[in-house]
């Protein structure tokens, strides 16, 4: 299995996986060469030792890349690489039939004429080219996001049915829409592909297909057998004229169905633009006219009536045997003759006549070279999307069809893929730009990538630039904002620097700090002791950085009651008494109001740690320290 950017032919790039069968895979590639996205099919590494299959896939490829037709998938190119074979097809984004049929049960009857007046299209195209698609069915047509029906895998699928080993699942899948004649082991023709083609119908009409079982033995011979069920029964939606054409379609006999798909196409125009004309079919084979037993009495009384009767009388039969062999041999005499004469004259009054060959995808320049004697005429040029510059996309009478030698053939001439200026998408947001592109024809690739100044979602670069020249279907890639690039910085290790320091140099870096303080046993006051970014992380650039700064040491401090005596002299009965308490030149006030000389002694009260200076002052006078000792922790 390959990988994303692998590149095949030095001109497909791998871009990731799609699907897989069971005699392919299917991937998602880029051209670099046209600029474009398309399919590449790579046929299994197991299938690649049958050299026959090979063979076949290889020719049954190209006939299918002969083929253009807008409801006919394009395939662009056939080759091999090494040890692997590829087919490279349109890249199709939407669903399988099958896939819509699942999610919504039933289809309308405008839906279901879209599909199958679509695949008509495609399938009359491809049998006037000689190929039968050997496998319609749902899973095979493809439902665009444009509402455009594609059919696919033209010509590969009959190679499925020589390969049974480890194929049962592809088998089953096919079997359910397989025409009597493939059950049989016939080849199919034309009317087989008409036939799968009533069974999709009608399962897009009811929502199932109309033969089912457990294995696909028994599927298959239902198809030879079994008879298709009631559709306006079970789904009154559908029309009887719709009714008729599948059962039609689906009949049993080849000679009973459509002969051509053009034939079941005008069928189909008529009922769904006509419901009023009722659509009717007879089978040619039926008991209708069965044959009759002659008694011989009655055969007697012919002979009397046919003999004797219109002659007026009773006459010999054999003289009249006689008269009526000379009659006869006189009239092949003069047939003879007559013969004779148109023989020798006939090449005066016949023309001759050619055969018109096939001139679809062939340089238009060439066509003197090789048809010398063959007559054109470009009756006009149109635009594209497959078939090359000056090659021929349609010719007025079909290929293999015969004419008069000196007939004028008419060609349309492909001018190729449709240049269109790219329209200019930036600033839009890139679903707009999306949308404004696939209205102009254009496959988008988005990249997204960080811009300083363009909004999130914002289209901020295009290729190619605005108003260049690009075919449709070309790629334009467009580059969409993620926003400002996001720059990470490594936080510093700053544990245990003085507090001043580490504010600087964080700030530097471009952090919001900060300071929390709190005590610590281990750390000195005023350096770092914890960061709520642990150092060497990154982080946006701008984020908070909380740093943890120590107050030192702390004490617990302890209360004590103590005695103030009075310091009034003998005529003294009041003052303002002031008492403080020093430690480390650091006073605090305890007491300080007036007092009365009754109140003494005066007991007070403090919190402290260590040792204290008490100091007692009277009207502002110092009258006495001592020591006070609080309890250390």
């Amino acid at each position: 299995m390959l990988k994303k950017g692998d590149l095949i032919n030095n001109r497909y790039e791998i871009l990731k996986n799609i699907g897989t069968g069971g005699m392919s895979d299917v991937y998602k590639a880029k051209c670099h060469k046209l600029n474009r996205f398309v399919a590449i099919k790579i046929l299994k590494s197991e299938l690649c030792e049958d050299e026959n299959l090979v063979k076949r896939f290889k020719v049954e490829a190209q006939a299918a890349a002969s083929l253009s037709h807008p409801n006919i998938v394009a395939v662009y190119d056939v080759g091999d690489e090494e040890d692997f074979h590829y087919i490279v097809m349109e890249y199709l984004e939407g669903k399988t039939l099958k896939k819509v049929i699942k999610e919504k049960g039933v289809l309308s009857e405008a839906e279901i004429y879209h599909v199958a007046s679509s695949v008509l299209a495609a399938l009359s195209h491809a049998h006037h080219n000689h190929i039968i698609h050997r496998d319609i069915k749902p899973q095979n047509i493809f439902w665009t996001k444009n509402n455009k029906i594609k059919v696919m895998d033209f010509g590969i699928a009959h190679i499925i049915t020589d390969k049974t080993v480890d194929m049962n699942q592809e088998l089953t899948g096919s079997v359910h829409y397989v025409s009597p004649e493939q059950v049989r082991g016939l080849v199919p023709k034309e009317c087989s592909d008409i036939y799968s083609l009533g069974i999709t119908m009608y399962e897009m009409a009811i929502g199932e297909v109309p033969y089912n079982g457990d294995n696909p033995v028994n599927i298959a011979l239902m198809h030879i057998d079994g008879q298709i069920p009631g559709i306006c029964e079970r789904n009154p939606e559908i029309s009887q004229n719709f009714e008729t054409i599948i059962k039609k379609a689906t009949e049993k006999k080849t000679i009973n169905r459509y002969s051509t798909a053009k034939e079941m196409l005008s069928a189909l125009k008529t009922a769904y633009q006509h419901p009023e004309e009722i659509i009717k079919y007879t089978n040619v084979d039926s008991d209708s006219n069965p044959t009759l037993m002659i008694p011989k009495n009655d055969i007697k009384q012919i002979w009397s009536k046919s003999e004797y009767q219109d002659f007026g009388g009773e006459k010999d039969p054999y003289e009249k045997y006689i008269k009526w062999s000379a009659v006869l041999l006189a009239f092949v005499v003069v047939a003879i003759a007559t013969t004779v004469i148109v023989s020798n004259n006939i090449k005066n009054w016949i023309p001759n006549m050619v055969q018109v060959p096939n001139l679809v995808n062939m340089n238009v320049e060439d066509l003197a070279i090789r048809y010398p004697h063959l007559k054109y005429a470009v009756d006009g040029y149109v635009y594209h999307d497959t078939i090359l510059r000056g090659h021929i996309v349609e010719q007025d009478v079909n290929a293999n069809e015969s004419v008069k030698e000196d007939s004028i053939i008419g060609v349309i001439v492909s001018k190729g893929v449709e240049e269109r200026p790219v329209p200019n998408v930036l600033n839009f947001n890139y679903t707009e730009a999306e949308k404004k592109l696939l209205e102009q024809g254009f496959v988008t690739e988005r990249i997204l990538e960080n811009d300083d100044i363009a909004a999130i979602g914002n289209v901020f670069r295009q290729l190619p630039a605005a108003d260049t020249l690009l075919p449709k279907g070309g790629i334009v890639t467009i580059y969409v904002s993620k926003g400002a690039e996001v720059k990470l910085e490594e936080v510093p290790d700053l544990l245990n620097h003085p507090k001043q320091e580490a504010i600087a140099k964080l700030t530097e870096l471009g952090f919001i700090v900060n300071v929390i303080e709190t005590y610590n046993d281990q750390y000195e006051k005023g350096r770092v002791i914890m960061m709520s970014i642990a150092p060497k992380n990154k982080v946006v650039k701008g984020s908070p950085i909380d740093l943890s700064v120590s107050l030192g040491k702390e004490f617990i401090q302890n209360k004590l009651e103590f005695r103030v005596n009075s310091p009034f002299g003998p005529t003294q009965e009041s003052g303002i008494l002031k008492v403080t308490l020093t430690q480390n030149n650091s006073e605090k006030i305890i007491l300080e109001r007036e007092v009365k000389i009754d109140e003494f002694p005066l007991t007070l009260s403090a919190e402290g740690t260590g040792t204290e200076i008490l100091t007692v002052y009277l009207d502002g006078v110092k009258q006495y320290t001592r020591q006070l000792i609080f309890t250390e922790e």
